[in-house]
């Protein structure tokens, strides 16, 4: 049976419960990981007895031999992973593919930096640890898929070469099901059905515009990412952040909160079918409104930092730049100026782009002839588990009653007792095998002294053959110039005696 390893958290064919997730970080601090990850999951299923094994964002040096032994190959889809806060990611990821025999394959990866990255520059910590982490990769494939322009001028940059050692294929969520993608067509009014998204890293004049948006439709509801945003909405707790922004909904006594106004989905599949019933969505979440696209609903980027803008830029996506936003912006301007329409002719042509990618790296797939097969393996799998109309949204804390709540409090504590026992064994397991490490590096530097030495010893032999030889050759030169002198000698003598004859003859 074929078994793949992908960076992933949480499995499409799994229901894990909320408690798990919050305690051991399975949605990968953003539950946009969800839409990508399942992108990669249904169109690899080839089979329906292909295992998939998500690494739950914990791949440890020590997990290499049972990799090496248990998996065919190691599929990495990636956000913007080249960025200061995963350095140490980074480095352990390049020694683990580094120490990997099986194919490596990174199937979308972007680079963090500011919007106007042409002024400011792509800046990352150490350029030399991201080289050595694609350098990897590429021993151990064919092609790196980056996630646009701005990050492939970042590897070329670094001295990777254009359609060799990586091309620019998107997000590879918009390739869940391939080349046609429908939208509603529906105009836009003040009873419309509204989806919004939002981040702490969009500026002040964003969260004014989304709130004083949001407001004007009775039937909106706020669809929140982070983990943390997870956490407030199932045990209560505040969302904190540095940043200084006003409006932002990060405690259950906001107003949207209160009127149970905010969406927050554990699987993919519940998320879309929420969707598919709102009428537009907008915000300045990536994948928020790639999962809007994708249940068939048209929605606009407000786009703010380079990782947004090359994929607007790749994907052609209805878009509005953050720093436009004003007071006067309108929303039903917005929607009627959203073009769609390049966008879905250009798909067709990226999700090509993408299956070439995929054949060229050797890995396999459902898209034959580039197209999307209507009953596939997942698809299947997931309507006999009874998961793919089940409903994965998560119940507002401020809905239950105190048992429930109570139970809800003791579970997660329980959940992470258990993952702090875990992580003691691991860092056990770390430092044992580091322990080792360690040791055999001073067996191997003992080694390698005692070679040093004997190479040492076998120069100064070498060194005293060859002065001997040096020696030897000056006295064969002395000699010879001597035997030289005393030939020429003789030879002036013989001459000198003719000379005298022949005069005396005379």
């Amino acid at each position: 049976m074929k078994k793949i390893l992908v960076r992933t958290g949480l499995s499409p064919i799994e229901e894990t419960p909320v408690s798990n997730i919050l305690a051991y970080n399975l949605i990968g601090n953003n539950v946009g990981n969800l839409v990508y990850a399942y992108s990669v999951y249904r169109g690899l299923m080839t089979e329906p007895d292909i295992e998939f094994v998500p690494t739950k964002y914990r791949v440890l040096r020590l997990d290499v031999d049972r990799i090496n032994d248990e998996c065919d190959s190691f599929v990495i889809p990636l956000a913007d992973f080249i960025r200061h806060d995963r350095v140490d990611e980074i480095k352990n990821m390049t020694k683990i593919i580094n120490k990997l025999k099986i194919p490596c394959i990174i199937v979308g990866i972007g680079v963090r930096g500011e919007y106007d990255y042409e002024n400011k520059g792509i800046k990352f910590k150490d350029d030399e640890i991201a080289y050595k982490f694609f350098k990897a990769v590429l021993n151990k494939s064919a092609m790196i898929g980056v996630r646009g322009e701005i990050t492939g001028d970042y590897l070329k940059k670094l001295g990777f070469i254009p359609e060799k050692d990586y091309t620019v294929i998107g997000c590879p969520s918009f390739y869940t099901y391939g080349a046609d993608l429908k939208l509603k067509t529906a105009k836009l009014n003040e009873n419309s059905k509204m989806a919004f998204n939002n981040t702490v890293m969009a500026e002040n004049n964003v969260q004014e515009f989304l709130l004083r948006e949001s407001e004007r439709f009775h039937d909106s509801y706020y669809y929140p990412q982070k983990i943390e945003e997870l956490r407030t909405l199932y045990l209560g707790t505040k969302y904190r952040f540095n940043r200084k922004i006003s409006g932002y909904p990060n405690t259950i006594e906001n107003s949207i909160y209160m009127k149970d106004k905010v969406r927050f989905h554990t699987h993919y599949c519940s998320w879309k079918n929420d969707l598919a019933e709102r009428d537009f969505s907008i915000g300045p979440r990536l994948h928020g409104n790639v999962m809007a696209i994708l249940s068939g609903i048209p929605a606009v980027w407000i786009t703010h930092d380079a990782r947004m803008r090359e994929l607007v830029d790749y994907h052609k996506l209805p878009q509005i730049n953050a720093a436009e936003i004003n007071e006067n912006t309108d929303i039903f301007e917005i929607f009627a100026k959203a073009d769609y329409k390049s966008f879905l002719e250009v798909h067709k042509e990226n999700f090509k782009h993408y299956v070439d990618f995929l054949d060229k790296n050797g890995i396999s797939h459902i898209f034959k002839d580039y197209k999307n097969p209507e009953l596939n393996p997942l698809d299947k799998m997931l309507m006999e588990r009874g998961i793919y109309s089940k409903d994965f949204s998560v119940k507002s804390v401020l809905k239950c009653d105190i048992e429930e709540i109570s139970k809800r409090i003791d579970s997660y504590d329980l959940c992470l007792r258990t993952r702090r026992k875990e992580d003691l064994v691991v860092e056990q397991d770390i430092k044992k095998g580091l322990r080792n490490e360690i040791r055999e590096l001073k067996d191997n530097n003992k080694a390698i002294e005692k070679e040093l030495n004997a190479i040492v010893k076998k120069l100064q032999k070498t060194e005293e053959k060859l002065s001997k030889k040096d020696a030897e050759l000056k006295e064969a030169k002395k000699t010879f110039t001597f035997l030289v002198r005393r030939k020429v000698k003789k030879v002036l003598g013989i001459i000198k005696k003719e000379e005298n004859n022949s005069g005396h003859k005379c």
